[in-house]
């Protein structure tokens, strides 16, 4: 067996969109895919060795998915493997920012009541300025996980697909133990938890990603905040809440807030929670903008204080 790191990603509330609405679950499915093949043309397109400016370079690379040796999806889950510790957090990062941010802006500006998921879509006539519209159900593309290192093993297995003998990939190993234990610990949200041993293998940039893990009963995990993807261009304040935070939180509000007397609201508590406090850890001496923005957001300054409260 080789030593690797292995992620672990379960969708959050596949099982119950399925029951509600299986197209809608499905299309969560498509989108991720939609995602990783298009991180794959891109690199493709616009390779990062064609950047000459070193700072270009860096950013496009972060965008990709080349630290993925393997992306196993089966179900509503996914197994990632990768030899790249320090690369794999910014990659993962964008990936995660990007799933949830393909559809986010329908549950910031929504203009149906109620259900932040009931989206008013458009419709145009070819050749017409005439329109139609519908209403869709689209759930957000967020994912609860955890990384963990050791030894872990590709095998290709006889598998039968449309009555026709193929090979599947599985992966066998401690480290793919250990991962998806951790991330059965009992965290509520989209979170990404990874262990000590992890943290010590990422270089100094990839370390500004990792913090405590926001349970207070969990003081032995740590955690990767993952949020930071949307800051990565924006090294001053304003840029970022407006650019960064902005519209994430106040997708990640509407959607709790509709859900507030259901126990699904705690997951997009935890949401809000790795949003507001990912930006105090990007700009640490501006935690008081970031609060204040957060409240103006949220209109709720005491749950910010809350939250902010290290």
């Amino acid at each position: 067996m080789d030593e690797r790191v292995v992620v672990f990603l379960d969708l959050l509330g596949f099982s119950k969109y399925v029951e509600d609405n299986p197209q809608g679950a499905l299309q969560l499915i498509e989108d991720y895919s939609t995602q990783v093949t298009q991180s794959i043309e891109d690199n493709k397109l616009h390779p990062v060795d064609a950047y000459s400016h070193v700072g270009l370079k860096k950013i496009a690379e972060r965008t990709m998915i080349t630290s993925f040796m393997h992306f196993l999806p089966m179900s509503d889950s996914i197994f990632i493997v990768s030899d790249n510790a320090s690369l794999l957090v910014h990659q993962l990062s964008h990936f995660l920012v990007n799933c949830f941010a393909l559809r986010q802006a329908a549950f910031a500006y929504g203009r149906s009541h109620g259900d932040p998921r009931n989206v008013v879509v458009r419709g145009f006539y070819c050749g017409d300025s005439a329109h139609t519209t519908h209403c869709e159900v689209w759930y957000p593309l967020l994912f609860r996980g955890a990384i963990a290192c050791g030894n872990v093993n590709l095998l290709r297995i006889p598998s039968v697909t449309d009555a026709t003998m193929a090979r599947t990939s599985n992966l066998v190993g401690p480290a793919v133990v250990d991962a998806v234990r951790l991330e059965g610990e009992g965290t509520r949200g989209p979170r990404l938890l990874c262990t000590e041993e992890f943290v010590a293998r990422l270089d100094q940039e990839a370390a500004l990603y990792v913090g405590e893990c926001i349970d207070a009963d969990k003081p032995e995990v740590r955690e990767i905040y993952w949020p930071l993807a949307y800051f990565e261009t924006e090294a001053d304040v304003h840029a970022g809440l407006q650019n960064g935070l902005n519209e994430p939180l106040r997708a990640a509000v509407n959607l709790w807030k509709y859900f507030l007397n259901s126990t699904v609201s705690d997951h997009y508590y935890a949401l809000i929670r790795l949003l507001i406090k990912s930006t105090c850890k990007k700009y640490p001496s501006r935690i008081n903008e970031v609060k204040n923005f957060a409240a103006d957001v949220m209109r709720d300054e005491e749950v910010v204080e809350k939250i902010c409260d290290f």
